[in-house]
């Protein structure tokens, strides 16, 4: 009687084969391929840039599952996404980044501390001093200063 063949060395060979090309040459080997890709095709660094971030934004909402799916294969939700909102701030010039904040704030729907918030302040300065400083003037920003300080 022989065994039926066991898969999963496959499975996992390919979920590799997936991340080296996918994380690997797309996130780490961005600095390889600019320069080429600039040089015979014409495309600016933004343009090429820009590509990237969509194929990376893009894959991010491809592995989303909806709720109805997860819940038919007997997966509990542990985390619910309520309103997502962005914008193309100029952060280059002092309160650009505040005035931004600003327009963006009444869209989140945020009232005092009542959910979570996440940013995409990089560290450097002064723009994520700027958007702390936001933060905490709408009183948003108490529950992570142990964390950030």
């Amino acid at each position: 009687m022989s065994r039926p063949r066991y898969h999963g060395w496959w499975v996992v060979f390919c979920c590799f084969v997936v991340a080296l090309y996918g994380w690997g040459f797309g996130f780490y080997g961005l600095s390889l391929y600019l320069v080429a890709l600039t040089k015979a095709h014409g495309w600016s660094p933004a343009t090429i840039s820009a590509a990237i971030t969509f194929y990376y934004i893009a894959g991010a909402f491809l592995v989303m599952e909806s709720r109805e799916h997860a819940e038919a294969r007997g997966a509990k939700p542990y985390a619910r996404l309520t309103k997502v909102v962005a914008d193309l701030a100029q952060r280059k010039q002092p309160g650009a980044v505040t005035k931004s904040l600003e327009a963006l704030w009444p869209k989140l729907g945020i009232a005092g501390d009542s959910g979570n918030l996440i940013t995409g302040a990089t560290g450097v300065e002064p723009v994520t001093s700027e958007e702390k400083a936001f933060l905490a003037k709408k009183q948003f920003i108490e529950s992570l200063k142990e964390t950030h300080e």
